[in-house]
């Protein structure tokens, strides 16, 4: 085959032999360079959309971890919104409970049915954290009624003794 180029350029450009095996050989080494440099080329083009694509997900990472920690403090935001008002909640229960105990079941219905809220004396918005008994909490339950909480405040109620010479007293007919 090479021999038939070899002819058809001797025709072509009017040359002796050793020409037309030059200017292929020539033509060849051309060719070859140009097939190399287009493979490097090509190569490189490919490096550069790598990178490109390995700095794009960089970025998407990126984002996903800024989005994450967002998730998460706002999940963490709206779990103290909830134990603050798991925590007026009980207020409310207890302080509602005080109230039905104090004007008696009737009047304390009959007083949110016809404001709409509960109102409440100024003495009892003054509660003391041992006045709400169901804010106690056991340290081994999550769940503790109003009675075992009382009875776990009176065993460890201390008496002084003065206290008790006035409970020893007679009392005057």
């Amino acid at each position: 085959m090479p021999e038939e180029q070899d002819v058809k350029i001797r025709k072509f450009l009017d040359i002796n032999r050793a020409t037309a095996v030059l200017l292929r050989m020539i033509a060849t080494l051309i060719h070859e360079k140009m097939k190399e440099q287009t493979n490097e080329l090509c190569k490189a083009q490919y490096m550069l959309t790598i990178i490109k694509d390995k700095n794009k997900i960089k970025q998407l990472q990126v984002q996903v971890e800024i989005m994450t920690q967002q998730y998460r403090s706002e999940i963490l935001t709206m779990h103290r919104q909830i134990m603050n008002l798991n925590k007026k909640l009980q207020l409310t229960i207890t302080k509602r409970n005080t109230l039905k105990k104090c004007n008696g079941n009737g009047k304390s219905e009959n007083n949110i049915k016809k404001n709409g809220i509960l109102q409440i004396k100024e003495h009892y918005e003054k509660m003391s954290e041992s006045d709400c008994a169901s804010i106690t909490k056991n340290e081994d339950s999550d769940d503790e009624s109003m009675a075992n909480s009382l009875n776990d405040r009176f065993r460890i109620l201390v008496i002084l003794p003065s206290m008790k010479i006035l409970g020893k007293r007679p009392e005057k007919k």
